[in-house]
């Protein structure tokens, strides 16, 4: 047999597989588009997801920050009748405590665990104004372990360490106008 021959009868035979394997390439193919389809749509439904969780995020944090704002415009407008008394000289109707190093509203460096409404009942209903009033700072709220006590003085007097006893207790502290 010639080579033209041979290549005639091998003809068929290298068709069929040519056939076979442009078959599974198409199928492999299609197979692949579906399964990049799936994945874009679940991709999509968790962006989706991410996007409404970013959205709330935010709205969330809108209204924190109108509250804090909120209660901005109170602690000035409480603040400002403060001044107001003071500048009056009208120190027995309002007194005014910061407590040092306390973050705006609980937590920091300092004793942020007070109560005022106690001393605030005391003076209404018996006249008697607070003088200091006792802070602490919880090392560990879970626990409730008190880490530091400080007294917390009418302004303008500050607490000031007397010099002996133990730093972290209120009884070594005297409220005292700052140099």
């Amino acid at each position: 047999m010639t080579d033209a021959a041979e290549a005639t009868e091998h003809a068929p035979k290298t068709r069929n597989v040519l056939e076979i394997v442009a078959t599974l390439l198409l199928a492999l193919a299609a197979v692949a588009t579906a399964w990049a389809a799936y994945q874009s749509s679940r991709w999509h439904s968790e962006q989706a997801e991410a996007q409404s969780a970013s959205i709330a995020a935010r709205v969330e944090s809108a209204r924190s920050g109108d509250r804090a704002n909120e209660q901005q415009e109170i602690d000035v407008a409480l603040f400002t009748q403060w001044v107001d008394a003071y500048a009056n000289d009208e120190t027995e109707l309002a007194r005014f405590y910061r407590p040092p190093g306390m973050f705006h509203c609980f937590g920091g460096y300092g004793p942020d665990r007070f109560d005022l409404l106690l001393p605030l009942a005391d003076w209404v209903e018996q006249g008697k104004a607070p003088d200091a009033i006792p802070a602490t700072q919880v090392a560990n709220p879970a626990l409730a372990q008190t880490e530091r006590a400080r007294p917390l003085c009418p302004y303008p007097t500050i607490a000031r360490y007397k010099g002996s006893g133990d730093p972290d207790s209120a009884d070594s502290y005297t409220c005292v106008m700052p140099d």
